[in-house]
C-alpha cells in the first residue's frame, strides 16, 4: 500500500479490514446506504449477487484496453476460464480474481488399509466443519 500511494500521490487508500463473517453483510449495507468502499474483496461465491443487484462496476472497457501481455497472450488470459466466468455476466466483467484455490482431498492408501477401509473406494462426498 505504501509503494502504491507513493508512485500516486494524489490517490490515499484508507485500508478498512473486515472479517469474512461480516465481509458481504457491511459492503450490501454500505453500497446501498450510497457509502460504499472503492474497492472491494469479496468471496467468489458471493461475486453472483452483487452483480445481480448493480453494486460492482462493469470494469470491461478497462480490460480491453489492455496491451498484449508479454507471452503474446490477451490480458484476461492469465487466468483460468472457469474462474473468470464467475466474475462476468452477459460478456461484461465485474471483477478479477485473486486468490481462488481448487479444494482436493489426498489420502494415503496405506493408511487406509490398516484402518480397515478400501483405498480404491475413497469418500465420494465430504462435510466441510
Amino acid at each position: 500500500m505504501v509503494i502504491f500511494e507513493e508512485e500516486n500521490t494524489n490517490i490515499k487508500v484508507d485500508l478498512v479490514p473486515v472479517t469474512y463473517a461480516e465481509k458481504e453483510n457491511q459492503y450490501i449495507t454500505e453500497i446501498q446506504a450510497g457509502a460504499g468502499p472503492d474497492l472491494i474483496h469479496l468471496h467468489g461465491f458471493s461475486i453472483r449477487s452483487f452483480i445481480e443487484k448493480g453494486f460492482l462496476y462493469d470494469i470491461t472497457p478497462f480490460i480491453q484496453q489492455e496491451s498484449k501481455t508479454a507471452w503474446g497472450g490477451e490480458f484476461i488470459d492469465a487466468w483460468f476460464p472457469q474462474t473468470i466466468d464467475l466474475l462476468k455476466s452477459e460478456d461484461r466483467y465485474y471483477a478479477l480474481p485473486s486468490d481462488f484455490m481448487a479444494m482436493v482431498l489426498f489420502y494415503n492408501k496405506n493408511l487406509y488399509n490398516e484402518a480397515g477401509l478400501d483405498p480404491e473406494h475413497p469418500p465420494e462426498t465430504w462435510m466441510s466443519l
